[in-house]
């Protein structure tokens, strides 16, 4: 180990490469406080040479490099082993270069830039990205390709998948892929960009990436609305996407969820006067406010009419649809601090979002009845956080098992948009065919044949250890 930090202190001088474990340590646990790792110590390469050149001397060395961004994932997937201490690689400063193609509508930018940068940069030639987070400030565009982020716009734009042109990446031994992206019609072979995309560092290390960019909208027009039951939500997708591409974003939330945001943050603000059981947030962009205004206005009647929603507030200002926004994220912030809690990132088809969410609560009420279960998400993809406060008392691996097995019962993704990492790891094993295992672990065999780099993501051996 003595040799090989010499020699990557050699390629990454003092700033690239942090050995003390005072300064090592607050990055060795992920956001949630769930996982904890051991590291030697942290190389922070500036360029896509230095990562080649450090990924080259680990393996040579064999010793385990584990890849971290902006570390805001919430499956445990950029921590590093607790028993095996070898390297860990972050890339924020992997952060040129940063170019805007306004004629072609493209960002090419490092993988360490933050998304609120890479949104920044898009903003200056009055374009935009088509993802949105909470964590845009910290979340790294070389992670959200990585994980293949959602978010709140993938209704609309899809998910980063959808939005990748080309991405350069360095392979487990140390070779530089090259980004060919900026094209929007290439079929001159296979696209291997999209095999770094989801696969969470199990193939490469991304560098840089091309993505597509899309104009920014003149109008925006936020409302929010009661459900009249929670059965008339597919119904609602379904009247607000016949108004064509102007909703952007569809977010459904509990009383449940909305209670506890309201009792913990302090700035919350429910305009309703008695809270819903139910309630559903719409976002329209238009190119003209009043147009734009008066499209949301024609949804909300229409489905008024039809029976799908009982009240509504349409903003009247931006300051209100910030407001209601915040009610939105205040969901996350009030479970948190209302104590344990279990996440669920999961996925059903539109049609099945009611039924799904109404017989997963019953199971888990009459399993562990004082439970305190808090669905919200993304209804215009069928994205449900079905997010469960719990107790000292409670069967956290039971509650979990039960809210699996309905997601399966309605033909669902147990990873909807937080993707894999060491949390699911052994139910994506366990869920694949026979022909997907061969593909996937074939590939990662060849491409890592000891299992070194960034080794917990798709593990090559001993799948039962997950």
């Amino acid at each position: 180990m003595g040799d090989l930090l010499s020699s990557l202190n050699s390629v990454l001088g003092k700033t690239g490469l942090l050995t003390d474990q005072a300064a090592i340590a607050p990055h060795l646990t992920d956001w949630r406080g769930e996982w904890h790792g051991r590291a030697q110590a942290i190389a922070r390469p500036a360029t896509t040479d230095e990562a080649a050149e450090t990924i080259k001397l680990c393996r040579a060395a064999h010793v385990p490099l584990t890849l971290q961004g902006g570390n805001t994932g919430l499956v445990g997937g950029s921590v590093p082993d607790q028993n095996k201490a070898g390297i860990l690689l972050q890339t924020q400063r992997l952060n040129g270069p940063q170019i805007v193609d306004a004629s072609e509508a493209t960002l090419t930018v490092g993988a360490g830039t933050p998304l609120a940068t890479a949104e920044a940069l898009a903003a200056g030639e009055d374009l935009r990205i088509g993802l949105r987070l909470g964590s845009e400030g910290t979340a790294q565009i070389g992670g959200l390709i990585a994980t293949n982020a959602g978010g709140s716009h993938a209704m609309r734009f899809g998910m980063m998948r959808a939005q990748v042109l080309g991405i350069e990446a360095v392979l487990p031994d140390g070779t530089i892929y090259p980004n060919a992206g900026g094209l929007r019609k290439n079929n001159f072979g296979p696209d291997m960009s999209h095999l770094f995309i989801g696969s969470e560092g199990a193939f490469g290390l991304i560098t840089a990436a091309t993505i597509a960019l899309h104009p920014r909208p003149a109008a925006t027009a936020t409302a929010l609305l009661a459900l009249s039951d929670l059965t008339a939500l597919p119904q609602l997708v379904r009247l607000a996407k016949s108004f064509g591409p102007a909703v952007e974003r569809i977010e459904f939330m509990s009383k449940s969820g909305i209670v506890l945001a309201q009792k913990y943050v302090s700035s919350v603000q429910v305009p309703f006067a008695q809270t819903p059981d139910w309630s559903v947030l719409i976002e329209l962009t238009g190119h003209h406010a009043e147009e734009t205004n008066a499209q949301l206005l024609s949804l909300f009647e229409a489905a008024l009419e039809a029976g799908h929603v009982t009240d509504g507030h349409l903003a009247s200002s931006l300051s209100q649809a910030e407001a209601f926004w915040l009610l939105r994220e205040a969901l996350v912030d009030g479970q948190r601090l209302h104590g344990p809690q279990i996440k669920h990132d999961v996925a059903v088809p539109i049609s099945q979002l009611a039924v799904f969410i109404e017989q997963t609560t019953a199971a888990l009420v009459a399993d562990q009845p004082d439970l305190v279960i808090n669905p919200f998400g993304h209804a215009g993809d069928g994205n449900v956080h079905f997010n469960i406060s719990t107790g000292t008392g409670h069967n956290r691996a039971r509650i979990t098992q039960i809210v699996y097995d309905h997601v399966r019962r309605h033909q669902g993704s147990l990873a909807a948009e937080h993707g894999i990492g060491r949390l699911k790891g052994k139910l994506l094993r366990d869920g694949l065919s026979e022909a997907a295992d061969h593909l996937i672990f074939g590939l990662r065999r060849h491409l890592d044949p000891d299992g070194l780099f960034n080794p917990h993501i798709l593990p090559i051996s001993s799948p039962e250890a997950l």
